[in-house]
């Protein structure tokens, strides 16, 4: 005779995975300049710090004082928005919070100087479809 687990027990036995938010301490990178997102970018990655990505950076608000600098003052992420065309030919739109082709500064760097569209730089296609 099988061992038949109810839907229920079934649930109660899986295991999940939940990330838990560790403090650390974070430091400002200034982007208020010519060519300052890949400039800011650049020194946080030489100074052996990781960028926080939208998320991360909402979880920081919401577990900061009201008073924190993190409410005084406008913050880039490498957190990207891309629009273009699926395999298929449908439009997509596709929002990124990893690494990505934009989250290398070298890569900004390349895009503004080829040229902006609409304020935004072009993602070469192959990396689209990564």
């Amino acid at each position: 005779m099988k061992n038949i687990k109810s839907k229920e027990e079934d649930i109660m036995s899986q295991k999940i995975l939940i990330p838990r938010m560790q403090m650390v301490e974070a430091q400002f990178f200034e982007a208020l300049q010519a060519n300052g997102v890949e400039t800011a970018l650049d020194e946080c990655i030489k100074a052996k710090h990781n960028p926080l990505y939208i998320p991360e950076v909402a979880d920081a608000r919401i577990a900061a004082a009201k008073d924190s600098p993190l409410f005084q003052n406008w913050l880039t992420t490498p957190s990207v928005r891309v629009t273009g065309k699926s395999k298929g030919g449908k439009k997509v739109v596709v929002y990124g919070h990893v690494p990505n082709y934009f989250s290398n500064p070298s890569n900004i760097r390349k895009a503004r100087e080829a040229g902006l569209r609409n304020g935004a730089g072009i993602m070469p296609e192959p990396e689209f479809y990564t």
